[in-house]
């Protein structure tokens, strides 16, 4: 940090009696307290009336164009996004800790849940405890659950213990190498309510030098093993930092004496993320070398002997059009389209076996007939008179019509 002629940090949490400046100063006899409270609750202080919270918006700096410029508000809200006032107000979890944790009812891939069990004993059974952090860039997860999110993606390749770049921290060396025009869309679930992720939260872009001296596009996952910030030695299941924050305009209340302290989210991304996602992306690939494909890339970097986990042997296209209906919540996922695809074969193939049987009776009926007419034709024929009654349409059953 000296480097960046920077001598410390701001920071927007809690009062920390028992450490920190509060418990330094206490420990050399001074009043902590007093002298060491945090800079929100100095503010808080010289305010009295005001609302004990703070409100937060992030941009994307490869987004610009698109995005709202960052905001920090103290006891009142950017006017842009206001409405999030009515927005749930979700308790930190669990109550009286000392931090901005909250539960999460889950998170999806395409709409399909990614089965997700918490390491606390404490934590609700279908719920997981997700801490905050705005210095934290990306998700940090537990492993197979970043494994379980990237291996939904259409030609995503894994790269164990890989020599390839990796742009944020994260336990292990493991890469998720995925096809640059391929949009994830990833949501998340808090107090009943879904908050979609911009698909360019969810990959880093970048070119880099191989060890052939050729320089070469690179697409990988974002998300990374939180090691043991995910594990059980610590409260939290996952930590979210800017790429979840960037999606959402995010209210931090401190509580007072007659409520607890709690978050609140007004998503910000919109419908048209996926085609944003796919101008951005063909954007930086027009200016980049020609990308190859995950495994290929891997093999340059870790080596022909290198064996990469393949999910799909071809990479997939950006659905654009899919991701925006899904975000703006009236999409159907690939997931679904797969599963009426199966019914409607179904429903065809039986159809079609109706039809045979039809057919065959049909066939039958009309050889029966041919031979009742030359059995008859062995006999004397005589013309007899028929009084024919006037037509009338007689009813049909539903099944006699064919469509």
């Amino acid at each position: 940090m000296r480097g960046e002629s920077i001598c410390g940090l701001v920071g927007l949490n809690f009062d920390t009696p028992d450490g920190g400046i509060e418990g330094a100063l206490t420990a050399a006899g001074l009043d902590g307290q007093t002298l060491g409270k945090s800079v929100l609750s100095s503010v808080f202080g010289m305010n009295p009336t005001g609302g004990r919270f703070f409100a937060l918006a992030f941009s994307r700096i490869d987004d610009v164009n698109a995005t709202a410029d960052a905001s920090l508000a103290i006891s009142e809200y950017d006017p842009r996004y206001e409405d999030v006032q009515f927005e749930p107000q979700i308790p930190t979890y669990p109550a009286g800790t000392r931090g901005w944790s909250i539960l999460s009812d889950g998170i999806f891939v395409d709409g399909v849940a990614i089965p997700w069990e918490s390491h606390t004993n404490t934590t609700p059974a279908g719920k997981t405890r997700i801490g905050f952090d705005t210095g934290c860039t990306n998700f940090f997860l537990p492993g197979e659950i970043r494994d379980a999110i990237y291996s939904a993606v259409p030609g995503a390749v894994l790269a164990r213990n890989t020599s390839l770049p990796k742009l944020h921290a994260g336990e292990d060396n493991n890469v998720w190498v995925v096809p640059c025009l391929t949009a994830i869309n990833f949501t998340t679930s808090f107090g009943g309510h879904s908050y979609p992720i911009h698909p360019l939260d969810m990959i880093d872009a970048f070119t880099q030098v191989g060890p052939d001296g050729t320089n070469y596009t690179i697409c990988t996952g974002s998300a990374t093993n939180g090691g043991s910030i995910t594990n059980r030695s610590n409260d939290n299941d996952a930590l979210f930092g800017l790429s979840f924050l960037r999606n959402v305009y995010t209210v931090f209340s401190f509580g007072d004496n007659t409520t607890d302290p709690s978050m609140q989210f007004l998503s910000v991304t919109n419908a048209s993320a996926g085609e944003d996602f796919s101008r951005v992306m063909q954007q930086f690939l027009a200016n980049s070398p020609p990308e190859i494909s995950p495994a290929d890339l891997i093999a340059i970097f870790d080596g022909p002997s290198s064996s990469p986990d393949p999910v799909s042997s071809t990479a997939a296209a950006t659905d654009t059009a899919r991701l925006a209906a899904d975000i703006a919540g009236t999409g159907t996922s690939t997931f679904q389209i797969t599963k009426y695809s199966r019914i409607i074969i179904g429903l065809l193939a039986t159809n079609l076996c109706i039809l045979l049987v039809l057919l065959v009776l049909g066939i039958v009926n009309l050889l029966r007939g041919k031979n009742k007419i030359g059995s008859m034709r062995t006999r004397d024929a005589r013309y007899v008179p028929v009084r024919v009654k006037e037509d009338v349409a007689e009813p049909r059953e539903y099944s006699d019509d064919r469509y």
